[in-house]
């Protein structure tokens, strides 16, 4: 989770993503984890970098 969350942090702060990019991509893991989808969570710890940067709209 914390590489997940640096990482996020790190490529705003690298422009490489946007705000909106960023903060769909946390939401998305909290959103998981709070209706007890870990499966998902655990996805996108793994491997949301790429989907932040890839796949979520800007």
């Amino acid at each position: 989770m914390d590489a997940f969350l640096g990482a996020v942090l790190d490529d705003y702060k690298a422009c490489e993503i946007t705000k909106q990019q960023a903060v769909s991509g946390l939401a998305h893991v909290i959103a998981a984890t709070d209706i007890g989808n870990y499966g998902e969570a655990i996805t996108w710890f793994r491997q949301g970098r790429k989907f932040v940067r890839g796949t979520l709209p800007e």
